[in-house]
């Protein structure tokens, strides 16, 4: 019973555990890894757009989608999500710039475009430097610029 006292409750602290349990995701195949991820991470966009506050989800949405395969859609949540909690956390958005600048390098132009929109978007004082050197690289290896 004390257990059950302790034990955080609401939606916050259900999508914490659910992406805690992801990232350290036991035997599971790929594709219910990434179905499992894709529900998640479906959830905590539905409840950003419903004006519920997330940002607390920031350092585990970072490291459970670094897990991920190149997926197109989880990186479309994922970049949303950034850039939508980027501003209220800046020092953990620096976590992220990693991540980003191998996107914005990589061979499929669509995750090459969606990182550099994306990077672009970061409302962040301390990203100018990054999003200028991206940026001018992003528009050399693409073929829409």
């Amino acid at each position: 019973m004390t257990e059950a006292r302790n034990k955080p409750r609401g939606e916050l602290a259900e999508l914490s555990a659910q992406l805690q349990n992801l990232c350290t995701a036991g035997k599971r195949t790929e594709k219910e890894l990434r179905n499992a991820k894709k529900d998640v991470f479906k959830k905590v966009i539905n409840y950003m757009t419903l004006g519920m506050d997330m940002s607390g989800l920031f350092p585990m949405m970072t490291s459970c989608a670094n897990l991920s395969s190149e997926d197109l859609v989880l990186k479309k949540m994922l970049y949303l999500y950034l850039t939508h909690y980027a501003s209220q956390t800046p020092d953990l958005a620096l976590l992220t710039i990693n991540q980003l600048q191998k996107d914005c390098a990589d061979h499929d132009p669509m995750i090459r475009g969606l990182a550099l929109r994306s990077l672009c978007s970061l409302r962040v004082a301390n990203f100018l430097e990054y999003v200028g050197l991206e940026a001018s690289a992003g528009c050399v290896g693409s073929v829409v610029c």
